[in-house]
């Protein structure tokens, strides 16, 4: 299930204790995180079958066509 949990965690024990580094940390890892949580919402309409790859260049993905399911390309 992963570790969706730690950055709430850091989040509430920085609030109790007043720790400003921790605060920070989390406020940082935060805003990192908001670009993953942005391409999750954007990818939100496609089938579950759709095969995605990140893209070489641009922040983003690129959605693969349906063929390359079903006929996978296999480096050598």
């Amino acid at each position: 299930m992963g570790r969706w949990y730690a950055a709430p965690c850091i989040g509430v024990v920085a609030l109790a204790t007043g720790n400003l580094w921790l605060t920070v940390f989390g406020i940082f890892f935060t805003l990192a995180a908001s670009g993953d949580m942005l391409i999750l919402w954007l990818m939100r309409h496609l089938p579950l079958t759709a095969m995605v790859q990140d893209h070489p260049k641009k922040a983003g993905l690129i959605v693969l066509p349906d063929e390359s399911i079903h006929n996978p390309v296999i480096a050598d």
